[in-house]
């Protein structure tokens, strides 16, 4: 990720920085539990925008020989930690301690001064959401995979702090803790997407299997290919992958010939899709059965995403 990409991540980090600070004045004036779980939101958010931030440092630098694919994948260990806090410090904050404590259902002071603070933080949330859109648009498929919670993550805070604005123009207590369970839920469903998401670049899923496909088609017809007896791949980080194609080919030809047939297929797998980052050819004499390939298209095909 180049410099200028970098921007929405540091302005999403200084301006959630200056919400909580925000939020927590509005709140130590009104009480308000909905106002206090955006709090935690905020919170989550900081730390998202900084371990993404990290990511996209850390990703820049080359590989070495302690780290071979790179330091990427730490953004995503500190960020399924940061996440899996969030939701459980939200949901024991305003869920159960809802339920033990309820607040009193009396008519509270006007909060409706206050709206104007939570605006000033929808107005950050619309600037950051803007700037990465645009640099969301001009980015390859490949290189947006740290925009995305980002986008998200924005998002998600323009519809906690609209659903806070409405709870301090209602200005009920009890309205404003029903509002909070609101506002905690989709907390935790957001954080629960972000581990889920999380666990599958750390485990390491596969290429898309439309990517498969074609990788297995397009060698196939190479002539001097007689099978191909298997594929894997596994992704190293979003947009990166590594692609393992175990290929029958004539054992008669010669070991420069054998060279030339294994460069040209390197060739072709990364000429398919540019987030192929590295591919490993083994080849291998004729076994039988034969017809390999067609099994591994039959799987790819009967493959769940």
């Amino acid at each position: 990720m180049r410099h200028y990409e970098k921007i929405p991540l540091a302005i999403s980090f200084i301006f959630n920085l200056v919400a909580i600070f925000i939020k927590y004045y509005v709140y130590m004036n009104t009480f308000s539990r909905t106002v206090l779980a955006e709090i935690f939101h905020s919170v989550g958010d900081v730390f998202n925008s900084f371990t993404l931030y990290q990511g996209s440092v850390y990703s820049s630098k080359p590989p070495s020989l302690r780290y071979p694919f790179g330091r990427g994948r730490f953004a995503y260990v500190a960020s399924l930690i940061s996440s899996i806090l969030l939701a459980g410090s939200v949901f024991y904050m305003i869920v159960v301690e809802g339920f033990i404590n309820p607040p009193t259902i009396v008519v509270a002071d006007s909060w409706r001064p206050f709206i104007w603070f939570i605006v000033i933080i929808i107005f950050f949330d619309l600037v950051t959401l803007i700037i990465s859109l645009k640099l969301f648009n001009k980015l390859p498929i490949s290189g947006r995979f740290l925009l995305k919670p980002l986008l998200l993550e924005d998002l998600l805070g323009l519809s906690g702090n609209m659903i806070a604005v409405t709870s301090l123009y209602i200005s009920r207590p009890d309205i404003d803790l029903l509002l909070s369970f609101v506002v905690a839920m989709v907390i935790i469903v957001s954080a629960s997407h972000v581990v889920y998401e999380n666990i599958g670049i750390l485990v390491g899923v596969s290429a898309p299997k439309e990517i498969l496909w074609r990788i297995v088609k397009s060698v196939i017809s190479i002539p001097d290919v007689y099978d191909v007896n298997d594929i894997k791949s596994l992704m190293l980080e979003p947009g990166e992958y590594i692609v393992i194609l175990q290929i029958e080919i004539d054992p008669s030809i010669s070991i420069e010939d054998a060279a030339r047939v294994k460069e040209e297929v390197t060739k072709i797998i990364k000429r398919i899709d540019p987030s192929i980052r590295y591919v490993i050819i083994d080849l291998v004499k004729p076994q039988e059965p034969s017809g390999s390939f067609i099994r591994i298209l039959r799987e790819i095909r009967d493959l769940k995403e």
